[in-house]
C-alpha cells in the first residue's frame, strides 16, 4: 500500500515534546487521513504468472461516471509507464480492465536458481492527479529452462548457463526441452543463433515444451536459444559426432569368451577310421578291402600258363 494515497502528510509542526518530519512521526502519526479515498480500492488478477500474461484490473469505490487513466511502476526505472487512458467508471462506481502484463525482459540468473520474480505495482489515476495503486502487485517470474535432454534442474536454469560439462547431445539425436515462465506465443529454438531447430507454441501460463533434432554435422560446443516474442534466452550445450560416440562405446562385433561361442572339435567328438579301437569295437582287417580288390580270373591263369611250363620242361628231361 501506498500511504501517499490515502494521507496528507504533515511534515511541520510540534507538540511541544515531538517534531513533525516527513513519513511516520510521533506528532501526527502518518498524516491526515484523506477520507474520499477509504473504501477505494484497485486489485489484478491473478496476482502472479508470466511476462504479458493475461490480467485484470478491478476498481470499486471509485466516482461514479468518471474517467480514470492505467498506469503501472517499472521496479527498475521507478517510472510510471502509461497504459491505457480515459477508462469509464460505470454508475455503480466500479470498472474493470483487461490487459497483458507488462514484460520486464527479465530471466533467471545463470546456473540453476530458485524462480526469482518481480513486483509490478498498478495504478488507477483521476485527471486530477488523485490515484490509487494495487495494495497486491502482479508477480512476474523471470524466465528460465527447467530440462535439457537428460539433465534437469533443481530450480530453473538461467540465460547463459554453461551446461557444456553436464549436456553433451550426440548429432541426430532428438532431445526434449521444457521451460516457464516465457512470453506467451510462438518461439523458435535456434543453435547458433542461425540453424533453425523448431518452432514451438509457449501457453498462456508462460510454459514451454518441445523437442529438438540436433544436426549431425554440428560438433562441439554450441548455444541453444529460446526466441520468444521479446527476448533471446541462451543455453551452452556440447554436441558429439556419432562415430566418435560409438567409437568410445565398447565395440560389440569382436566376439569374446562371454559372446555366443563357436562349436570346438573337441566339444563335439566325431568318429575317425585311424582313432585305435576301443574295447566295445571290432576292428575290421586292414588287407581285406585290398583283396577283394583285384581281380581272380587273371590269377588262376597264371598259375595254369606256369604249371603247363613247368610240365614241358620235366617232359623234356625224360
Amino acid at each position: 500500500m501506498s500511504y501517499s494515497s490515502y494521507f496528507r502528510d504533515i511534515t511541520s509542526g510540534s507538540n511541544g515534546v515531538y517534531n513533525a518530519t516527513v513519513g511516520y512521526d510521533l506528532v501526527t502519526g502518518l498524516g491526515s487521513p484523506l477520507t474520499a479515498k477509504f473504501g477505494t480500492i484497485l486489485q489484478v488478477s491473478p496476482t502472479s504468472g508470466p511476462p504479458e500474461g493475461a490480467v485484470t484490473l478491478n476498481g470499486a469505490g471509485f466516482a461514479g461516471g468518471s474517467f480514470v487513466n492505467i498506469s503501472y511502476l517499472n521496479p527498475y526505472t521507478s517510472e510510471w509507464i502509461p497504459v491505457e487512458s480515459n477508462v469509464a467508471v460505470t454508475s455503480t462506481s466500479t470498472f474493470t480492465y483487461a490487459l497483458s502484463a507488462p514484460d520486464l525482459l527479465q530471466n533467471n540468473p545463470a546456473g540453476d536458481n530458485e524462480p526469482a520474480l518481480d513486483a509490478i505495482v498498478f495504478r488507477a489515476q483521476y485527471s486530477n492527479g488523485t490515484s490509487f495503486e494495487t495494495v497486491v502487485p502482479y508477480m512476474e517470474y523471470r524466465r528460465g529452462l527447467s530440462q535439457i535432454g537428460g539433465t534437469t534442474a533443481v530450480g530453473l536454469y538461467g540465460n547463459n548457463t554453461d551446461l557444456t560439462s553436464s549436456v553433451s547431445v550426440q548429432g541426430g539425436q532428438s532431445i526434449l526441452i521444457r521451460g516457464s515462465w516465457f512470453n506467451p506465443g510462438i518461439a523458435t529454438l535456434l543453435l547458433d543463433g542461425t540453424t533453425l531447430l523448431n518452432s514451438v507454441v509457449i501457453d498462456e501460463n508462460g510454459q514451454l515444451e518441445a523437442t529438438i533434432d540436433v544436426p549431425n554435422d554440428f560438433v562441439g560446443q554450441h548455444t541453444l536459444t529460446v526466441k520468444d516474442k521479446n527476448s533471446d534466452f541462451c543455453i551452452s550445450i556440447s554436441t558429439s559426432n556419432p562415430s566418435e560416440y560409438l567409437s568410445q562405446q565398447p565395440s560389440s562385433s569382436t566376439p569374446s569368451s562371454t559372446a555366443t561361442p563357436s562349436p570346438l572339435p573337441s566339444i563335439t567328438p566325431k568318429p575317425s577310421p585311424s582313432a585305435p579301437p576301443t574295447d566295445l569295437e571290432t576292428p575290421e582287417p586292414s588287407p581285406t578291402p585290398q583283396i577283394q580288390e583285384i581281380p581272380l580270373t587273371p590269377i588262376i591263369v597264371l598259375l595254369f600258363v606256369s604249371a603247363l611250363i613247368i610240365a614241358i620242361k620235366i617232359g623234356r628231361r625224360n
